[in-house]
């Protein structure tokens, strides 16, 4: 008596096969993503270089008394959000030093 063996599920070829694709795709992928991260990171440092210089001149027009802040008087003056206020933000870390006032007739300034 002879019976027949039904074979059911994958072949260990078959599977091999699947994980080598998946392995491909995740190698172009994961690239890929790492640069989209880092392109939106720089883009929020940018914005973030922006929100300073904006605070710095609101800052030394109302609060400083001619001079500028820091990022710590910056955020207590409620002029820059707290996140940057701790001066780490996405990835990337941002200080300003203490400035002293400019002597009277010399007008400050601020590159960011």
């Amino acid at each position: 008596m002879t019976t027949n063996k039904r074979q059911e599920g994958f072949s260990l070829i078959e599977l091999l096969i699947v994980v080598a694709i998946i392995g491909i795709i995740a190698a172009i992928a994961i690239p890929n993503l790492l640069a989209s991260r880092r392109a939106a990171n720089e883009g929020s440092a940018q914005s973030s270089l922006r929100t300073t210089h904006s605070a710095e001149a609101t800052y030394q027009a109302t609060t400083g008394n001619g001079a500028f802040g820091t990022l710590a008087q910056l955020d207590g003056a409620d002029l820059v959000d707290p996140v940057l206020g701790t001066g780490t933000k996405s990835g990337y870390n941002f200080t300003i030093p203490d400035i002293v006032a400019p002597a009277a007739g010399v007008q400050a300034q601020f590159w960011a």
